[in-house]
């Protein structure tokens, strides 16, 4: 007689199962004009002040039958050892959420302009930012600041192209003058 064939247990799928992905915030586009003048076009996300996403609920499945308070295993049941009614905590309510700019965008106050991602408000990820003096810096940036490999133009046309660490020039890098001498 064969050996028999092991059971599989009911609630194991056939089929290795994908874990469920993370919520991915909603990147819309617009222009925003601020009080100051300044123009900001380009992509955003909403957020809440302890710096987390606003993720909008996932829609539900009309097929899907509505919550039932009295299943078992809820949270709902508000009473405690004796069968007593447990008071509730008040929760502090969630302030709205608000704009932040978050993707690829254009950000000018003046002449002084910025192109390139953001990430929560800040430019970082990769952009160009010309400043009033109409020097520019060209490169990689992170939370605000020059850092990465970056170039660096002064109005005179001399440049540093090299590395940067929190808006400095640091690491490799070289100084080429108006005559084209590199240091």
């Amino acid at each position: 007689m064969p050996p028999k064939k092991p059971s599989t247990p009911k609630n194991v799928p056939d089929e290795p199962v994908e874990p469920p992905k993370p919520l991915e915030p909603l990147i819309e586009s617009s222009t925003f004009h601020y009080d100051s003048g300044a123009v900001y076009e380009g992509e955003f996300t909403m957020m809440y002040e302890s710096g987390d996403f606003f993720v909008p609920p996932p829609e539900k499945d009309e097929n899907e039958p509505p919550d039932d308070p009295k299943a078992k295993g809820k949270k709902d049941d508000k009473k405690g050892k004796k069968g007593k009614e447990e008071p509730e905590e008040p929760e502090e309510p969630l302030k709205p959420p608000f704009r932040v700019r978050h993707g690829k965008g254009l950000f000018q106050d003046g002449n002084v302009q910025y192109v390139g991602d953001f990430f929560q408000d800040h430019f970082h990820g990769v952009g160009k930012f010309t400043f009033g003096s109409g020097a520019t810096y060209e490169g990689q940036w992170e939370k605000g600041v020059f850092h990465g490999k970056g170039k660096y133009t002064w109005a005179d046309g001399t440049f540093y192209e090299g590395e940067f660490v929190n808006n400095e020039m640091q690491g490799q890098g070289t100084f080429t003058d108006m005559e084209t001498h590199k240091w």
